[in-house]
């Protein structure tokens, strides 16, 4: 339960070694942060890592630069230690247990040299990137499609075996992504997804701008689609294609004009390139049309997102409440998640802004059930068409 912040004298605070284990290129890694900062438990908890988003934030930040700088000379390392401690040789430095120990450690020969990291956008606007936010396990997912996911990632995780040890290049000529479809309601968390799942793994988000990829010149559209899969390729990056709907449909079969002679080419462009990628690639639509089964067979799963049930919004609204955001006495993530039905990640994540000015413009020193309500009206009134009334 997410209460009003507790102030703690530091000196009455615990320290010990925080430990999590990350995937870097496929590689488990263990990271500890020594002399960690914990909040004294209170009676029915247990001590709480002190400013834990902003270090599991600064775990995502170091994954990522191992992930981008690695190299046969510069391996993936087994161990990565952080301390706070004073380094051997300065005052302060004390051997033995609960010294610094090294930055990292470990590490093997024989990996492929690291993909070089993407610039945010590309200079022709055709798509841009990013460091991952989150990772799955922070992501609120009904249990279907986290089991869809979890399969998606031993894939991920165990391609050489599959499909050099066990042999499966063999059977499987389509090719070695792995292709996802996500599908559901604008706001259910199909973008967030998306990123997480590049979190878990340790990679960017390479984003495709469709609007920008479908050029209106003949022949520049199959030329985008191979831009975008090399840039993904190199960089190591997960793929993902928004309102992807667009262009998964039926190839036409009745050519009329060079438009759709056009439309042809690209979706076999697609297709190719789905079979030369071994990367990973998600779709994102809103709704779901009567795919080419040429893509259809490509994609590993279908993934269906929806209105999130009042457990799942429990979760939604502890990721998006700070620890450090003052809540009125009786307001909860579990509170708020049965006082409020009906509502995506997207809309909980703005009613907290909004109710958190709104409890600034009032003066006042908590955010309020009230505040909520009032700014759960303010969504919902995103929603609502003069001609026909509201959507939702």
């Amino acid at each position: 339960m997410i209460g009003k912040p507790r102030l703690i004298d530091p000196s009455l605070m615990i320290r010990k070694t925080y430990r999590k284990t990350l995937e870097i290129r496929n590689r488990q890694v263990t990271v500890e942060v020594e002399d960690a900062l914990y909040a004294p438990a209170v009676e029915g908890e247990e001590p709480q890592l002190a400013d834990e988003p902003l270090v599991a934030q600064m775990l995502r930040g170091i994954a990522a630069a191992v992930a981008h700088n690695a190299s046969p000379y510069n391996p993936v390392p087994q161990r990565i230690v952080i301390s706070h401690g004073a380094a051997e040789g300065e005052p302060g430095h004390a051997a033995g247990e609960g010294a610094a120990g090294p930055v990292s450690s470990g590490g093997g020969m024989g990996r492929q040299p690291a993909e070089a990291a993407l610039p945010m956008q590309a200079p022709s606007g055709l798509w841009s990137a990013c460091m991952p936010r989150w990772t799955l396990d922070e992501v609120s997912l009904n249990q279907e499609a986290r089991s869809h996911l979890e399969a998606a990632l031993v894939m991920i995780r165990h391609r050489e075996k599959l499909f050099g040890e066990w042999g499966l290049e063999e059977s499987h000529f389509d090719g070695r992504a792995v292709v996802l479809n996500f599908y559901g309601p604008p706001g259910t968390g199909k973008s967030m997804t998306a990123e997480a799942l590049a979190g878990t793994l340790g990679r960017q988000v390479l984003l495709v701008n469709y609007a920008e990829l479908e050029s209106k010149f003949v022949g520049e559209t199959p030329k985008n689609i191979k831009s975008v899969f090399a840039a993904a390729s190199g960089a190591g990056a997960v793929l993902v294609f928004d309102e992807a709907d667009s262009f998964l449909g039926k190839r036409l079969t009745h050519v009329q004009q060079s438009s759709d002679y056009g439309v042809n080419i690209s979706r076999s462009v697609m297709l190719l390139e789905l079979e030369r990628f071994d990367g990973v690639v998600v779709f994102t639509t809103n709704l779901l049309q009567n795919y080419d089964d040429a893509f259809r067979r490509r994609i590993l799963a279908q993934i269906a997102f929806r209105y999130p049930d009042e457990s799942e919004r429990t979760g939604i609204w502890e990721t998006h409440l700070p620890s450090r955001l003052p809540l009125g006495e009786g307001v909860s993530p579990a509170v708020l998640a049965a006082a409020f039905d009906h509502m995506t990640g997207a809309d909980i994540k703005d009613m907290v802004l909004y109710a958190s000015a709104l409890c600034l413009k009032e003066g006042g020193t908590a955010v309020e059930l009230d505040h909520f309500r009032q700014a759960a009206e303010y969504v919902a009134s995103r929603y609502v068409r003069e001609e026909d009334g509201p959507e939702h």
